[in-house]
C-alpha cells in the first residue's frame, strides 16, 4: 500500500514514448531522459507535479467467476477436566484468542490503495449472498485496511464429562467468503471517474461447531 511514482517507455525506430504513473507521493517527482544519436545529444527534463487525490464516489460488489464461499473446520480451545464424578459442564464453543472475523481488500492495481493515505473511508461490505447477489451492510470497514474483530456470540455448549480425565475441543465451521468489487472515486482536479477493481476477502466462523473429546 505505498506511494506510487515512475515511468514506462516504449520505442521502435520512429518513435518514443514516456508513459507516466500518476504521482501519489509526498513530492514532486523529476527525471531526465538523454537521447543520443551519433554525435548528437537531447536531454528532455520532465517534472511531474504530486497527484491532488481522489475523494470516494462509490463501491459496488459482484459474484465473477471463482468467487463465491467456501468452508473449512478449525479446531478451538482444548478443556480439559479431572472430575471425581461424572457431571455436565458448560463451555465456549468459541473461546480462544484467534477466533476473529477478519476481512480486507486486494487489487492488482497499484495505487489501489495510495489515495487513501489522508483519507480513510468506511465502505459497505457484504453481509451475505442471497440470491446469486451480495447484500451489503451499512459504511463498516475502512478501505484499504484489515478489519479484524472478535466472533463473540452468546454460545454455551454443554458437555457430559465423565469421571476421571477427559478433553474436549470444540470443532468449528468457518467461512472463507471472495466477492469483486469496483470502486469509483473522483478526481479532485478533474472531476473526472477513476475505477479501481479487485476483490473483498472476509474469513470469519459461521455459527456452527460441535464438541468433540480430543484423544
Amino acid at each position: 500500500m505505498g506511494f506510487v511514482k515512475g515511468f514506462s517507455i516504449a520505442y521502435d525506430q520512429d518513435e518514443i514514448q514516456v508513459t507516466l504513473l500518476e504521482n501519489t507521493a509526498d513530492d514532486a517527482f523529476s527525471f531526465t531522459i538523454v537521447l543520443k544519436k551519433g554525435n548528437e545529444t537531447k536531454e528532455i527534463s520532465v517534472e511531474q507535479k504530486v497527484s491532488q487525490g481522489y475523494t470516494f464516489r462509490d463501491i459496488t460488489y459482484a459474484l465473477e467467476d471463482g468467487d463465491g464461499d467456501s468452508l473449512y473446520a478449525r479446531y478451538g480451545t482444548r478443556y480439559e477436566f479431572n472430575l471425581v464424578s461424572p457431571r455436565q459442564v458448560s463451555v465456549n464453543p468459541f473461546g480462544g484468542i484467534d477466533v476473529l472475523r477478519t476481512a480486507y481488500f486486494e487489487s492488482g492495481a497499484r495505487d489501489a490503495f495510495s489515495w487513501i493515505r489522508n483519507d480513510s473511508v468506511q465502505v459497505p461490505v457484504p453481509l451475505e449472498i442471497r440470491d446469486g447477489s451480495p447484500v451489503l451492510s451499512e459504511p463498516r470497514d475502512m478501505y484499504g485496511a484489515v478489519a479484524s474483530e472478535p466472533y463473540s456470540p452468546d454460545a454455551v455448549a454443554l458437555v457430559d464429562v465423565p469421571a476421571g480425565g477427559a478433553s474436549f475441543r470444540s470443532k468449528q465451521e468457518w467461512r472463507r467468503r471472495r466477492i469483486s468489487y469496483r470502486l469509483t472515486l473522483t478526481n479532485n482536479r478533474t472531476g473526472e471517474p477513476k475505477e479501481i477493481t479487485g476483490k473483498w476477502i472476509e474469513q470469519t466462523p459461521t455459527g456452527r461447531y460441535e464438541i468433540v473429546k480430543d484423544f
